[in-house]
Parts: structure tokens; sequence; C-alpha cells
């Protein structure tokens, strides 16, 4: 006669978990706000605190603190209002493009200028698509795309050397492309390069702090 098999019990409900605490109200995209609103609900619950201590009878244990009023949240989001930002900036790949190869129309136009003149033999005419057969223009936009979400800059400068390699594979002439794609890796290690990095970093931090304004339905 063979054996019963073994029965697994069925599962058991579990009593429900209850959690009490208060959730601050007002959004925050950076930890600097959300210091700065949990600064400020200290101190109006400091304040309640202190109202309640001076009340005839003393402090009623069921009386809960109060939550920020929405001018209490606008008042910590705008304390920690970047230096300059009074409008948000536009953001590669967040609420604008990217610009191809160069940072500027007069960047671009030197950059040309640079090129035609050291290769005028292979240099097509064109910044964005300098090597006949290979185009730099999505690795260019990757670049900015990487600085605008501030990623480690040199994970940045790697990455587009990598992919400006791998670019070049469809050259006409591969040799002469990676000719461009080293001199193009060579201006994102220079002093303007990392300007342009920490300038994309001041741009990232007033997107964030004016987003949390519009959010937050705070006055400008």
């Amino acid at each position: 006669m063979p054996l019963a098999e073994a029965q697994t019990p069925a599962p058991q409900p579990l009593p429900p978990i209850v959690v009490n605490g208060r959730k601050i109200q007002g959004l925050c995209y950076t930890a600097v706000c959300g210091l700065a609103l949990q600064d400020a609900q200290l101190k109006a619950d400091a304040r309640f605190m202190k109202m309640l201590q001076s009340r005839p009878g003393g402090v009623n244990e069921n009386a809960g603190p109060p939550d920020l009023t929405k001018e209490q949240i606008c008042a910590a989001i705008k304390s920690k209002q970047p230096p300059g930002c009074t409008t948000k900036p536009s953001i590669a790949g967040l609420n604008g493009s990217a610009n191809g190869c160069g940072s500027g129309t007069w960047s671009r136009l030197l950059g040309g200028v640079y090129l035609s003149l050291n290769y005028p033999l292979s240099y097509t005419g064109s910044i964005d698509a300098p090597a006949a057969g290979a185009s730099f223009l999505s690795s260019c936009n990757n670049h900015d795309y990487c600085y605008a979400r501030q990623a480690m800059k040199a994970t940045c400068d790697t990455q587009f050397s990598n992919d400006l390699k791998n670019a070049c594979s469809t050259a006409t002439n591969p040799t002469s492309c990676n000719s461009f794609a080293d001199e193009y890796y060579t201006a994102v290690n220079t002093p303007d390069a990392d300007n342009a990095y920490a300038a994309a970093g001041g741009d990232l931090a007033c997107y964030k702090y004016q987003k949390e304004v519009e959010d937050n339905g705070c006055p400008k």
C-alpha cells in the first residue's frame, strides 16, 4: 500500500500591519530639497509642542503635530534656490535636445576651421560627420546627454571615445576617421570641457529646483 503523500498545510492569512506616521506634503527631486522640508517640519513640530506646553492642562497626547502648510513648503524649497536660477533651463534629454558636435555656433565654426586646416584632404566639411562614410552625430549627442544627467565626466568621455571608434567602422578610410575620433576625444579633455561639464551640473540643479517650484504650485 503506498504511503500517503505529505499534505502541505494551506497558507493562513496574516493580520494586516498598521504603520503610523506622517507624510510631509511636497514634491522634492533633490536631497537638498528633502532636507529643507524635513528641517521645516521639525521647526513646525517644535513650535506646535511649545504651544501645547503653554496651554492650561499641559500637553494633550492625542493631539498630533501639524503638517506643513503650502507656504512653509514653498519657503523651504525656495530657501535652496541655486544662485542665478531664475528660469528653467533647457536640459538635453529632459526638456531639450542635444546640439550635435560642438557646444554652440561659435564652437562649431572654430572646430570646422581647425579641422579644415589640419585635415585639408580628408575633412568632409561637416563637423558632425568629418570623415567620409561615418557620422559622429549620435556619439556627440549621447555625450551631451551624459553630461546633462551628470554621470561621472570620465565615464562620459570614455564612452564618447568608444562610440567614435565604433562609428569609424563604416568610414571609407577608417584610419583617417580614427584621427578625427582622437581629435574629438582630446577636445573633451580640456579646461573648456571641464567648464562645460560644470555648467551642465548647474543647469541640472536649476532645472530640478524650478520643477519642484512648479510641481508644488509655489509662486515664482
